[in-house]
């Protein structure tokens, strides 16, 4: 571990916020994680919050937003749910986190071996899991099955998942007008990444 001064300056421009999560990974790969005082960032955080970064992300248990970019209480601003499916509350979460909060980048964060993603790619489960393998299911049709025409191969549940990632970005676009406007202006970063639950190695896709 590293030792660490709890108040980080804020990144000026949406370059420099991407540029601190590529940091943090990096720590995370090297296991050099920063040393942290958790009192202190409570106590740092009470009375308010300044994130600099949203991601929206799977909830799976390996991919930790938090862990993978080695970032402290009150750094970033989540949203996670199965295959980390786009819908209107989850749109809804992103401005209040990019518009209202501030954030200055928005990372959309698939994984390899994404359990949501292989529901989808083996057809529909039933039940509420419908809601979301129907989201996913875009990024199914769009990705080619392999020669063995196996839809639970990993290598294609992981063309998939890539698939999934740019697809999300391009549907946060269409439909939220205020993010969309916040990255014309040069205000906001939107960018793609693919976690590797194997290597414990992010990808950045922007």
């Amino acid at each position: 571990m590293t030792d660490h001064v709890s108040t980080d300056p804020m990144p000026s421009t949406p370059d420099e916020a991407l540029q601190r999560l590529v940091v943090g990974h990096d720590r995370f790969r090297a296991g050099a994680v920063v040393e942290r005082d958790p009192k202190a960032e409570v106590a740092r955080t009470s009375l308010a919050q300044h994130p600099f970064a949203a991601v929206l992300a799977c909830m799976d248990s390996r991919v930790t937003p938090e862990r993978i970019f080695d970032q402290g209480l009150g750094d970033l601003m989540c949203v996670r749910v199965a295959g980390h499916a786009v819908s209107g509350d989850v749109i809804g979460s992103l401005e209040f986190a990019c518009h209202v909060v501030g954030t200055q980048v928005l990372v959309v964060l698939g994984h390899s071996r994404c359990g949501a993603v292989t529901l989808a790619c083996a057809g529909a489960p039933g039940g509420d899991l419908d809601a979301v393998t129907r989201k996913l299911k875009p990024a199914v049709d769009a990705t080619p099955l392999p020669a063995a025409r196996d839809p639970s191969d990993d290598v294609y549940i992981n063309s998939v998942a890539r698939k999934h990632i740019d697809l999300s970005l391009a549907r946060i676009r269409r439909e939220s007008a205020l993010l969309n406007s916040l990255e014309q202006k040069g205000a906001l970063l939107l960018a793609g990444a693919f976690y590797d639950v194997s290597s414990g190695t992010v990808e950045f896709l922007t």
